[in-house]
């Protein structure tokens, strides 16, 4: 070999060696990542090491999944439901933490040679995996789905709602104002990254507690007008309060990555106990005092119970603020399902497995957005449509999946009394639920006619 050759080769190596030193091409504003591109993320964020989290972090991270814009329903439950509505908050409390924890009995498996429990799995879906290995991956992403798409209509509806009440001598109906903020909130479809709004949760369910905490302060301040008398049971509104009820315990789908999160899991059953007691205690005491307060004219949302003033219009706003901020998580939870996990062919334009093309990935967040902005401006009841959404995709991903799971998942290891309890909880939320679904559709058909 010539002397030439060796310094062209030389020449070459030197070349190449700085190909790959070169920084990636930052990429602009509006790009989407490709599924490959997401896959690839999310390992190099596992080889750096995953946040652990300590068991009161574990606490208030359920206390925040179940401490949302629900609780500021509870004295509407109770207007429903009577005193029923106080057991109705109570027993699907206790419903929600035992599912919660067979929940996470299935990301475990037993392991023969020793007769300890070792962790298989992380997530959700990855349970719904074991259960059927086709479709079971599925079942999970297009109930929760369709769960996070309903609650950006009910964002929506709250905020026309509220919107309508803040500023009466404006002359917009509750649908303008649903479809003017709606307009507004349309950049949402340009979130990339789940770490952009991942404050967002916490600040939103304190939010709510504030709020709750505001009114039942006034309540109190009346105490000398409160009764005790309550609504009888009336078939038609007992199922759907336990509907809207059902919304508010809506945290299963976050559990599994909470508890493989934890520095000590071990101690999930415990903090699951007492955050879920803590909840449930909170939910019923305002519903009962904001009550007692308002009886028969207690509203669908807490904050429209206070009388007409500045008052009340600051807390219509902080509403007003929390939906907003509210709704970006669920927005986003719909965007990385229908891109990353659904796998639809004609949803995932790619160009060579690297990128996806820009115009019809944001087209398709936009009308994302704009199917669930027509669902807030046709439905015109906040609660009716929370009762219904509670009884359908709520009942599903808290009560009927995880018994559904763990009775296939762990059936070796099940005895007589988990497997009767675990069927008893499926039977009463299909029960449920149909009664449920039933009422609050006939109910909303009503209400339509009637606007």
């Amino acid at each position: 070999m010539s002397e030439g050759d060796l310094e062209s080769q030389k020449l070459l190596a030197k070349d190449l060696d700085e190909e790959e030193k070169v920084t990636p091409t930052r990429k602009p504003w509006f790009y989407l990542p490709s599924n490959t591109e997401t896959q690839n993320e999310k390992s190099d964020a596992l080889d750096e090491g995953k946040d652990e989290i300590s068991s009161m972090q574990t606490f208030f991270n359920i206390c925040n999944a179940n401490l949302g814009t629900g609780i500021l329903a509870m004295p509407f439950v109770i207007r429903l439901a009577g005193l029923w509505g106080v057991v109705i908050i109570i027993f699907i409390g206790f419903l929600g933490n035992y599912t919660g924890k067979i929940l996470i009995d299935c990301l475990y498996e037993i392991d023969p040679s020793d007769g300890k429990r070792k962790r298989v799995r992380e997530t959700y879906p990855q349970i719904g995996e074991a259960f059927h290995p086709t479709y079971g991956t599925y079942m999970v992403h297009i109930a929760n789905c369709f769960d996070q798409f309903s609650h950006c209509a009910l964002f929506l509806i709250m905020i026309g709602m509220v919107m309508k009440h803040a500023f009466p001598t404006i002359t917009l109906s509750e649908s303008d104002w649903t479809l003017i903020i709606g307009l507004l909130i349309l950049p949402t479809i340009f979130i990339r990254r789940m770490t952009q709004l991942a404050w967002l949760g916490t600040l939103t369910a304190w939010t709510a507690v504030v709020i709750s905490i505001v009114v039942l302060i006034y309540s109190l301040t009346k105490w000398q007008d409160w009764t005790t008398t309550t609504p009888p049971f009336n078939i038609h509104t007992v199922p759907i309060a336990i509907g809207v009820v059902m919304v508010s315990y809506s945290s299963a789908a976050y559990l599994p990555k909470m508890e493989t999160a934890m520095i000590y899991p071990e101690e999930y059953n415990s903090i699951m106990n007492f955050s879920y007691s803590v909840v449930t205690f909170w939910k019923f005491f305002c519903g009962v005092i904001v009550y007692m307060s308002f009886t028969d004219k207690t509203d669908q949302i807490v904050a429209l119970n206070v009388p007409h003033g500045v008052f009340r219009g600051g807390l219509c706003i902080a509403v007003v603020v929390l939906a907003l901020f509210f709704f970006t998580v669920p927005a986003f939870t719909i965007f990385d399902i229908v891109e990353n996990h659904l796998r639809i062919p004609w949803l995932a334009f790619n160009y060579t497995n690297q990128r996806r093309v820009v115009v019809s990935g944001y087209l398709l967040r936009f009308f994302l957005m704009l199917f669930t902005l027509i669902l807030a401006v046709c439905v015109p009841h906040f609660s009716l449509l929370m009762a219904f959404v509670g009884c359908s995709t709520g009942m599903t991903l808290v009560l009927i999946f995880p018994c559904m799971f763990h009775l296939k998942i762990r059936w070796a290891d099940l005895k007589a009394f988990d497997v009767a309890a675990e069927i008893f909880v499926i039977g009463f939320a299909v029960i449920g639920g149909t009664l449920g679904i039933i009422y609050s559709s006939l109910a909303l058909y009503t209400v339509y006619n009637e606007t």
